[in-house]
């Protein structure tokens, strides 16, 4: 877990590096994004007394499924991202004075609502539980992390809440429930279910076949100076409109190689491509723990056997730089503001994915 004062010094110095942040709902421009929406959710409602339902909600996650229901709904806090600046008790943005400006940490709060169907003031009057089991067997658990930080990918089921032990945060199935608990335990909503014959949505299964919404390009390097040493590793490459196979190894990070991985989101995606090479923080946002360290899905702790690191000799960060690519070799670089996590094909996602992605082992230099 990094500490606060590496959160600062990243945050400050190189906000360029794509390892903080989070995207306004909805991208700006999706012109480099395939539109899709592919993700379904379905809802339950228990208003105290009894329970209702709407099914097969198009949505990209719990915050956006609960808007898109048929429940008046009233939001807390809607935003993904958060303007709230360092202070003693939290630190969610950072100003640089660098670049005059604060930068965002993903909100832990996102989706979280107040109101449903006008009932709701007092705190805690409502509970979210979330189907982790499939549709044929349900196991409902309650969840700690706001609606916001809920998907129905199949790839995303790693990514836990660690407010509740490791729950996961991949879920198709969401139960609102007025009070504290699950009322009957899991027999009365699993009976609704059944008289009602509903047929439960089981999570999106993510497709592997070129060209579709879930693929990403990723064009990768970094020079031999670095050190880069790791075993021949088989990855699906991509060239001048022809996919193919080849293999990714310090001679071909040197030179630059792009590769194809299939996800719900860039971070997964590569994730998929490069499989034990590549590891990343997977838990969903939480609020600081006593230390003032926080949890932040997708940030990349290592990649190709590379991990970010101080050189005091040269008083620079060595890092994996992200950036927009078009065209190898590098005609346009363009630095990504936010993680891969935050960056999706789906118009109802977050940041529209570029083409191509170029991920560049590199220096910043302080001085």
């Amino acid at each position: 877990m990094r500490q606060e004062n590496k959160i600062f010094a990243i945050a400050a110095a190189v906000m360029m590096l794509a390892v903080v942040g989070i995207a306004i709902v909805g991208a700006s421009d999706n012109s480099d994004a395939t539109v899709a929406q592919t993700g379904k959710m379905d809802v339950f409602f228990y208003n105290g007394t009894s329970w209702s339902h709407d099914l097969n909600i198009t949505a990209y996650d719990g915050s956006q499924a609960l808007q898109a229901s048929n429940l008046t709904v009233t939001f807390t806090n809607s935003s993904l991202a958060t303007t709230t600046t360092s202070n003693t008790s939290q630190t969610i943005g950072i100003y640089s004075q660098q670049y005059q400006q604060t930068y965002n940490y993903p909100n832990p709060e996102y989706g979280q609502f107040k109101t449903i169907n006008n009932v709701g003031n007092a705190a805690n009057d409502w509970s979210v539980f979330i189907n982790i089991g499939n549709a044929t067997n349900p196991n409902w658990v309650k969840t700690g992390v706001t609606v916001g930080w809920l998907k129905p990918f199949e790839d995303y089921v790693p990514v836990v809440d660690s407010a509740t032990n490791g729950t996961s945060c991949a879920t198709a199935n969401m139960a609102i429930v007025y009070g504290t608990s699950m009322p009957t335990g899991q027999n009365e909503i699993n009976s609704y279910i059944t008289s009602n014959n509903i047929v439960l949505q089981n999570r999106q299964q993510i497709s592997q076949s070129q060209g579709s919404v879930y693929e990403y390009k990723f064009t990768l390097q970094a020079n031999t100076s670095y050190g880069i040493s790791i075993a021949d590793k088989n990855v699906t490459t991509y060239s001048n409109g022809t996919y193919g196979t080849g293999v990714l190894n310090a001679t071909s990070l040197n030179s630059g190689i792009t590769i194809v991985g299939y996800g719900s989101d860039a971070n997964l995606a590569l994730k998929q491509a490069l499989d034990t090479y590549y590891s990343y923080q997977n838990v969903a946002p939480s609020v600081p723990n006593s230390s003032g360290s926080f949890d932040y899905y997708s940030w990349m702790l290592s990649m190709c056997g590379k991990s970010d690191s101080f050189n005091a000799s040269t008083n620079s960060w060595d890092y994996w730089y992200t950036y927009s690519l078009s065209g190898f070799p590098v005609a346009s670089e363009v630095p990504f503001d936010y993680s891969l996590g935050y960056y999706s094909n789906f118009a109802d996602g977050y940041n529209a994915a570029p083409n191509n992605i170029f991920l560049k082992y590199s220096s910043y230099n302080y001085s």
